[in-house]
């Protein structure tokens, strides 16, 4: 199935594996760079395997966001995060793993990135 390409006045379809750009648009837009460089999902760790794990992180944490639990919010969750990022010798163990709402897996992300 395609869409329109996402680069602005393409009238061509855009492709899932590039990341809803069109042939012509996957290169400038940055996309092929990140997959280029860093590998694709299943490369990084997240393919079907990071799925039922992410799953059954969900399911351990009622679909709610951890952080906001702990303000005594019930936020439903988005997002599987790793507490110790990847990035920084962090395990799929499920200790490590926390459910967050989109508002705080930024907000968490940002701050890893300014470390």
């Amino acid at each position: 199935m395609f869409s329109p390409c996402r680069s602005p006045g393409c009238k061509g379809k855009g492709r899932k594996e590039y990341q809803g750009y069109c042939a012509k648009h996957k290169v400038s837009s940055g996309w092929f760079r990140v997959e280029r460089d860093n590998g694709n999902r299943h490369e990084r760790g997240y393919g079907s395997d990071w799925e039922e794990l992410r799953q059954k992180v969900l399911v351990r944490d009622d679909y709610l966001c951890c952080l906001c639990s702990q303000q005594g919010m019930d936020v439903p969750a988005t997002t599987v995060d790793h507490i110790i990022p990847k990035s920084r010798n962090g395990t799929d163990d499920m200790s490590n793993l926390q459910s967050l709402c989109d508002e705080h897996h930024k907000s968490k992300t940002a701050t890893e990135r300014c470390r």
